[in-house]
């Protein structure tokens, strides 16, 4: 992490995108005590996210609103910049990680289990 407040080049640079007000605000906050983190803008609907990503952006984080990332963040996702893309359930239950792959879960188990899923998935079968 970086010591001081500044928001020099190496920082992450966050877009918040169509996250209700309430936890807009909680996601505002988590990031703001994060010294290796900048908030470079956050926008109420994704209608203008294209031209957001005009400017650098490391991550955008966005609400889920069903299984599948919505067209405007997948077009983030897969256009030249490769865009990760953090969404948080409306509940604030959950949180799917889209990067190069696609990781869910709900909470500390979750985890484990997609964990253990990727480590059964890479082994080797014998015998099949």
């Amino acid at each position: 992490m970086r010591e001081g407040g500044d928001t020099g080049a190496e920082a992450i640079k966050v877009l918040i995108v169509d996250l209700p007000r309430l936890m807009a605000d909680v996601v505002r906050k988590a990031i703001e005590v994060e010294k290796d983190m900048v908030i470079v803008a956050q926008l109420d609907t994704s209608d203008a996210l294209a031209d957001t990503l005009a400017k650098p952006v490391d991550v955008i984080i966005t609400v889920a609103t069903s299984s599948e990332l919505a067209p405007p963040y997948r077009s983030a996702l897969f256009g030249h910049r490769a865009i990760p893309v953090v969404a948080i359930s409306a509940e604030g239950s959950s949180i799917d990680v889209y990067s190069h792959r696609s990781t869910r879960g709900y909470g500390v188990e979750g985890m484990i289990g997609l964990i253990r899923e990727a480590v059964a998935d890479s082994q080797p079968s014998f015998g099949h």
